[in-house]
């Protein structure tokens, strides 16, 4: 009910003529008068990433601009250095050898059969995918699986100052053995990254000295990550193990929204802190949804085997549930420890 006249989208009341803006129907804050076109499907508008879907994502007129591999090149890297800005490459299925790099580029990469046939294999070497020159959000990485990656930071995937979208990924098999490993699966430092429908699973650090997430390491960056399984994550250390599955640090905010943690192992000589979450200096997130199960802090001093909350971190927990983890040594919060400030 409106005072002073007709504010609807038609005139069927006879309430005069019609003045109101007009509606946008999928909420993606573009209206079909603005050039939305498909007012049903929220990830299509204009400034859109384009996909490889067979679809004008843009609304540009164009369905899917860009490359295919290996049609228009051999090797995704050489697609990548190929691309412009607002580029899709379409990859085929198969197992693809070597590392990839975005080089800055606003593009969309995408296994057109996903993850299960579409695998990135660093076969030893890695960062497997480096998104670290500043790309924006409408970069992206769709539906391959990233396994074989070597390296101190980021074995599998590694993002510095970046913004891209990850979606429909698996991230397994990666390893670190350096004296120092950082997000063996998953490492962000800055920008603010979205995370949808990741599978990161069974990376294993083997530090000589400390480890840093076994999973997942993100430092000083707003995320916004839903739908993730972080299972069977090894975080190893001669002296300290920090977060098995996930390590949350350094001023980083956002939400986390149904999130599946299990059978992830923090376990160092020393300390061995959040055998499925760890929280450091500053961090200020809210994860919801959450099962935090079988998880597992061991360690000369082990705390926290589900949640360890460290230092000016603040953690906002709803809706979870927090069941069967286990802590063995010096042990302190088995299920979740909260520990100064």
């Amino acid at each position: 009910i409106h005072k002073g006249g007709d504010t609807g989208t038609d005139d069927s009341d006879g309430g005069g003529d019609d003045t109101a803006a007009p509606d946008d129907a999928d909420g993606d804050g573009w209206t079909v008068e603005d050039g939305d076109c498909d007012d049903t499907d929220a990830a299509v508008h204009p400034g859109a990433a384009e996909r490889c879907n067979g679809v004008d994502d843009d609304c540009d007129g164009a369905i899917d601009p860009g490359l295919t591999v290996p049609g228009d090149a051999a090797t995704i890297q050489a697609a990548i250095d190929l691309a412009v800005d607002g580029d899709a490459i379409c990859v085929d299925p198969g197992t693809w050898s070597g590392s990839i790099d975005f080089g800055g580029k606003a593009i969309t990469i995408t296994g057109l059969a996903g993850a299960e046939t579409t695998i990135l294999d660093g076969e030893g070497v890695g960062p497997v995918v480096s998104i670290v020159s500043g790309e924006p959000a409408s970069a992206a990485l769709i539906g391959f699986t990233i396994t074989g990656g070597a390296a101190s930071s980021g074995s599998g995937v590694l993002i510095l100052e970046a913004s891209p979208m990850l979606a429909d990924l698996v991230i397994t098999g990666n390893a670190c053995d350096e004296s120092w490993c950082r997000g063996t699966g998953l490492h962000i430092d800055g920008g603010a990254p979205t995370l949808t429908r990741l599978t990161i699973s069974e990376n294993v650090s083997s530090a000589g000295n400390g480890c840093y997430g076994g999973g997942a390491y993100i430092q000083g960056a707003q995320i916004d990550a839903r739908d993730l399984l972080v299972h069977g994550n090894i975080c190893s250390g001669d002296l300290y193990a920090y977060g098995g599955g996930i390590d949350l640090r350094g001023g980083t905010t956002g939400t986390l929204s149904r999130i599946d943690l299990r059978g992830n192992v923090a376990d160092a000589n020393s300390e061995a802190l959040g055998g499925g979450i760890y929280l450091y200096e500053g961090a200020d997130v809210s994860i919801e949804n959450v099962v935090l199960a079988a998880n597992e802090a061991n360690g000369g001093t082990a705390r926290g085997a589900g949640v360890f909350v460290n230092r000016r971190a603040t953690l906002h927990l709803t809706n979870a549930t927090v069941h069967g983890n286990v802590a063995s040594g010096s042990t302190f919060g088995a299920g979740v420890e909260v520990y100064e400030d």
